[in-house]
């Protein structure tokens, strides 16, 4: 595989990670998952949850994610949109990260998360 010879030119698990997917950008605001939305990504998808933003429903549950649903998102600036904390269920941890108080290994690069 591709990865053999990667790693025998010293890239780390992060760059080959780099190499090969986007990324996409979680953090928790407030006490909500977050997703940083790059609306072109979800054309043609199928929505597992309501996409909403400032008390606007975008795409409903079970709907197809169409063109104008992007050209809605990208009109009102939308950066974010609150996910199901299940939604990250699956998703793959593309850097480590460390506690940085006990140096602990929280979650290598990787690693699919679970619930």
């Amino acid at each position: 595989p591709a990865t053999i010879i990667l790693r025998a030119l010293n890239y780390t698990t992060e760059q080959i990670l780099d190499l090969f997917f986007e990324k996409v950008v979680f953090e928790i605001r407030d006490n909500k998952l977050q997703m940083e939305l790059i609306p072109e990504r979800l054309r043609g998808e199928t929505a597992s949850f309501d996409i909403e933003a400032n008390g606007k429903v975008y795409v409903e549950k079970g709907r197809r994610i169409t063109a104008r649903h992007i050209r809605q998102l990208e009109k009102d600036d939308i950066k974010h949109i609150e996910v199901p904390v299940e939604y990250i269920a699956g998703k793959v941890v593309s850097k480590d990260y460390v506690d940085e108080s006990t140096g602990e290994l929280i979650c290598a690069a990787n690693m699919e998360l679970s619930l």
